[in-house]
């Protein structure tokens, strides 16, 4: 035990713990086989061939054949044919520890975020803990064609912590980190939200204008970097995708929709909990959830 007496390993273990906690949790994935969307998006993607499509993956959307979709994640297909290489033809069990590895490697770094922020190694171990086997991700790690959850937390994460690194250097990179996110999946946008609300709460005081734009801006333009080559390869087929569900309707029409039906869904549930009569309406067993969105899709149309 006298090892544990050391500086450096008192620093190192609550990451160790974490990591190691991360990968137990996952160990009994290494024996699944691929499974549901995992065809469509790894055993069929002709671009996981081991590296020799790395230049169609940012042309293509993701996957190549589903355009509909609208779906761009380059750095997802990649990390799926850098699997495909470095494991072999298609062996799941290699996916499948990569996954793990790369969750653990989250886990870790909430560990250093939550350390920085509430400044105990006890408390940033507690949350790196209940990150790492809590079971809300589950399908998030344990379903392959949901790594793009995974990697855009960390590069979210990383982004962060090097953006608070001090160096011009680290910022670069965070600068690269925060588009890789958004290269595995758009909901990385948040992060320069998320730096802004970590710099307030470590600093005390909103940033200066100045800083504002110094700091922040930068990251506003790698958005937009990614928002010009996302045009480019899916053209308007994102958010007219998934206007289809709401019969063809535009997309200011749909949006107004998913309020409207979220809104009129929930006041239906808060009334089937004074009436249990109203259950069965409340769960759309009669067909009002397609009706809604049929009728507000159209009146929003119109």
């Amino acid at each position: 035990m006298g090892i544990l007496k050391r500086p450096g390993a008192r620093r190192i273990l609550p990451y160790a713990v974490v990591g190691a906690a991360a990968l137990t949790a996952y160990a009994n994935t290494l024996r699944n086989d691929f499974v549901y969307d995992d065809h469509p998006y790894i055993v069929s993607n002709v671009h996981v061939d081991g590296l020799r499509h790395v230049g169609e993956m940012f042309r293509s959307p993701f996957p190549p054949d589903k355009r509909e979709q609208g779906l761009y994640r380059p750095v997802t297909t990649l990390s799926f044919a850098v699997d495909d290489a470095l494991w072999g033809k298609m062996r799941p069990g290699g996916f499948h520890l990569t996954s793990a590895l790369l969750h653990a490697a989250v886990a870790m770094l909430l560990v250093g975020l939550a350390r920085l922020l509430l400044g105990s190694a006890i408390a940033a171990a507690a949350c790196g803990l209940l990150y790492a086997v809590h079971p809300v991700l589950t399908e998030a790690v344990a379903a392959l064609a949901n790594r793009s959850e995974v990697l855009t937390g960390l590069f979210t994460l990383a982004a962060i912590r090097l953006a608070r690194a001090g160096s011009s250097g680290a910022f670069v990179l965070a600068l690269a980190c925060f588009f890789a996110g958004l290269l595995s999946k758009e909901n990385a946008v948040v992060m320069p939200a998320l730096l802004l609300l970590v710099d307030r709460t470590l600093e005390g005081a909103w940033p200066s204008p100045r800083r504002l734009a110094r700091r922040y801006v930068p990251f506003v333009a790698v958005g937009l970097v990614y928002l010009v080559a996302r045009l480019g390869v899916l053209g308007t087929s994102g958010p007219e995708g998934a206007a289809r569900w709401f019969h063809g309707a535009s997309v200011g029409a749909s949006i107004s929709a998913s309020v409207s039906v979220q809104g009129r869904w929930s006041l239906r549930r808060t009334r089937s909990r004074e009436s249990p009569r109203r259950t069965r309406s409340a769960r759309g067993g009669d067909g009002n959830a397609e009706i809604w969105i049929e009728n507000s899709a159209s009146g929003c149309e119109s």
